[in-house]
């Protein structure tokens, strides 16, 4: 049997730890593609950038806090349950990963492909979990997988259609990632609401 309460928590300080770096990064870090643009232009590109950047990371670290927790804080756990663990842990590395990169992008092109990397990566992970679920059912996935699936999918849809009009031109970047920048900011109040809701309905404890 396997104790996973202080590998979860170590887990989730981490990840937290990790997008601290990133956000930092951002922030502080020169920003090179920013110039082209006029001083009202540039500040707004900013901004949506941050928002889209921070609200993933927020999203991220709730949800993964709450899925670690709702996995493997209830009952007792064998050998499998530590191979779905770190298969998890692996997916969490490459949405840390996948942030900082967004973060140290060097031009706008650049951060919207890792953007669509980190969602691929995470709807690929939703698959594999509500499959997962059928197994060894999770409360909060059972509660919240679909919508967490769908989530995911629509944003990367949204930054697929926003690089495919980059590639194309880049005159309205600006308004364009506020935009988006909108839509990932809805994406984080839906999803933080889901996951408080869960909370409540005991579907993730200790959250």
């Amino acid at each position: 049997m396997f104790d996973f309460s202080g590998p979860v928590h170590l887990v989730v300080e981490m990840f937290v730890v990790v997008v601290g770096v990133a956000l930092h990064s951002f922030l502080v870090e020169e920003k090179a593609w920013l110039k082209p643009y006029e001083n009202r232009l540039r500040v707004t590109m900013d901004w949506a950038c941050l928002t889209i950047l921070s609200s993933l990371a927020l999203r991220f670290c709730i949800g993964s806090d709450a899925q670690l927790r709702s996995a493997y804080l209830r009952g007792t756990y064998g050998a499998w349950d530590l191979a779905w663990f770190n298969f998890d842990l692996l997916f969490l590395l490459a949405y840390g990963v996948f942030l900082v990169k967004a973060a140290r992008s060097h031009c706008l092109v650049d951060f919207v492909d890792w953007l669509m990397r980190l969602l691929g990566a995470a709807v690929l992970w939703n698959v594999v979990e509500m499959m997962r679920s059928l197994i060894r059912s999770c409360s909060l996935t059972n509660y919240i997988g679909r919508p967490w699936l769908y989530l995911n999918a629509s944003l990367l849809v949204l930054t697929f259609l926003a690089r495919w009009r980059l590639k194309k031109s880049t005159s309205h970047a600006p308004q364009m990632m506020a935009a988006l920048a909108f839509f990932y900011a809805v994406a984080f109040c839906l999803d933080d609401g889901w996951v408080i809701q869960g909370k409540i309905q005991g579907h993730s404890p200790g959250f």
